[in-house]
């Protein structure tokens, strides 16, 4: 990055900044019961980007945000995250969201988070089921330069490097996405 640059940090939700408390293996048999077996290592949104009947889909992922929304009464949500984050933005650090979450659930979460307002672009599985398209969306309306993608999943990573942009693995859980913020925060705090 070169100095004076404003960074743009694009951030996955659920994993990295929240912990939805969602039974995704019991979501998957409830989805295997009209969708057929998920081969291992498939993801449920990977699978449905590959459905072809529009029924299908939208009755999975209307099951899904039902779940989604029962999760989110008991997410782990944390405000020293939400800080770090509104400190960043002070420091003019450009925030953006991808998460496979409904629009609705995400918009729900940064209302609880009080962060509604500090990201500049949020694109959900609303526009995209595919992490590589999602973190595109994001790059055409913010810019490829000087960006930083955090996720908590391999598949994030590898999504971040078919496109050519850096993206460091984070999550909530073990404490690593404060960590990063941090670490981020003191160096946009470093005198030139």
């Amino acid at each position: 990055m070169e100095e004076g640059s404003i960074l743009r940090l694009i951030l996955d939700l659920d994993g990295t900044l929240i912990r939805l408390k969602v039974d995704w293996r019991g979501v998957r048999r409830r989805l295997e019961e009209f969708l057929g077996p998920l081969p291992p290592g498939e993801t449920v949104f990977e699978r449905l980007s590959k459905v072809e009947g529009k029924e299908e889909v939208e009755k999975a992922l209307g099951l899904i945000e039902h779940v989604e929304k029962e999760g989110l009464r008991s997410a782990q949500l944390d405000g020293e995250v939400a800080e770090l984050l509104k400190d960043l933005r002070r420091k003019g650090v450009v925030l953006a969201l991808v998460s496979m979450q409904a629009r609705d659930v995400v918009e729900e979460v940064l209302e609880k988070m009080g962060l509604r307002e500090e990201f500049e672009v949020v694109v959900t599985r609303d526009q995209s089921l595919r992490r590589e398209e999602q973190l595109r969306e994001v790059l055409s309306k913010v810019g490829w330069e000087d960006v930083l993608f955090i996720g908590d999943r391999d598949e994030d990573l590898e999504a971040a490097a078919k496109i050519g942009i850096p993206a460091i693995k984070a999550r909530l859980v073990d404490g690593s996405i404060k960590h990063e913020l941090r670490r981020l925060l003191g160096s946009l705090s470093k005198p030139s």
